[in-house]
């Protein structure tokens, strides 16, 4: 199995997993302010997920490990920024009537983290150095 078809799949787990959690979780009266929030961190951080995996796997190409860890460090970067603009927009469009709005969002953000952690640093140590 390739490695993108690996991450792939895993990838797909993960958000599967995710979303039965949701699932699980909107049974409960104390969820239910909570559920537009956490489907949209859940498609957020999968799609942020992926799109920064596709953009390093073609970083790897460049057999340039000091370029390739800037481009991730400056990705991630970009990731919290987005991630602080979203937070903020999400509270003054839609002016949620507590501020847990934000434990999903910061519960995704965590997860994929580590998913996209753990992935980068495998493409990392297949750049041969310098």
């Amino acid at each position: 199995m390739t490695d993108t078809a690996s991450f792939l799949l895993k990838m797909l787990l993960l958000t599967a997993v995710a979303a039965a959690l949701i699932l699980v979780l909107q049974q409960f009266s104390f969820f239910k302010p909570l559920l537009a929030p956490s489907w949209f961190s859940l498609a957020y951080f999968s799609v942020s997920t992926a799109l920064l995996y596709f953009l390093a796997h073609q970083g790897t190409q460049s057999r340039q490990h000091a370029k390739f860890m800037a481009f991730i460090f400056g990705a991630m970067g970009i990731k919290v920024m987005f991630s602080v603009i979203i937070i903020v927009g999400y509270y003054f469009i839609f002016k949620p009537g507590s501020r847990l709005f934000i434990l999903p969002f910061l519960f995704f953000y965590v997860v994929y983290t580590i998913f996209e952690t753990i992935y980068l640093a495998k493409a990392a140590k297949k750049i041969k150095l310098e």
